[in-house]
């Protein structure tokens, strides 16, 4: 999550989206007063700080981020998010985790011993869906632009030049490039779940490179 007061706007982060890229690349550029959370080594130290006392964290939606920043400031900033097709972002999280050693998310255990299939079928009550990270308390969609992950490149550029910085996009927490089998039952499970996602997806209209 990334807050800037001055420049009047903030990321919400949503897990496996790309928000560690865009995190890495705006911190060169961050302000005194901003407030960046995760994605890179500054933002994880204050992390657990802003966490305890605001409530706050690397993947807080829009609601929390409200609650702390007020709702006044954040109806007045420019606040974005990315989104992705939920069957790629499920399987992003089905090889980050069988890619990473040790973790203490609550997945990553059944990552390791079960197949895709199966994996779906546990992954709804710990991996909360993208819209509930746009939204606002009275269900309303709260984040003034929503971008596709597809267009990330394209969105970052968008978005760097209205803030009046060149800020270089790299590639970071990527997941492993080991294919998964994806079964049409499979797809169809992680379809149903998160079909708000997949409506919210569908609306968002492509960048043009």
């Amino acid at each position: 999550m990334i807050w800037s007061s001055r420049r009047g706007f903030c990321f919400i982060h949503i897990p496996k989206t790309g928000g560690t890229t865009v995190t890495a690349a705006y911190e060169p550029h961050m302000l005194f007063d901003d407030v960046v959370l995760g994605g890179t080594l500054l933002g994880e130290a204050l992390q657990s700080r802003y966490r305890d006392r605001f409530g706050v964290h690397k993947h807080s939606g829009a609601r929390a981020v409200m609650s702390a920043a007020g709702p006044e400031a954040f109806a007045a900033a420019f606040s974005f998010a990315l989104l992705r097709h939920p069957v790629d972002r499920m399987t992003s999280l089905y090889r980050w985790l069988r890619g990473s050693p040790k973790s203490s998310h609550p997945l990553h255990a059944p990552a390791l011993a079960l197949d895709f299939g199966d994996f779906v079928r546990l992954a709804r009550d710990h991996f909360p869906t993208q819209a509930a990270h746009v939204k606002a308390a009275d269900g309303r969609i709260a984040v003034t632009r929503l971008y596709r992950f597809e267009d990330l490149t394209q969105a970052w550029a968008e978005v760097s030049a209205r803030l009046g910085i060149e800020a270089t996009l790299g590639h970071r927490n990527a997941s492993r490039d080991a294919p998964v089998e994806v079964s049409a039952a499979a797809r169809a499970a992680v379809e149903a779940v998160y079909a708000e996602d997949l409506a919210l997806h569908r609306a968002i209209p492509p960048l043009q490179g």
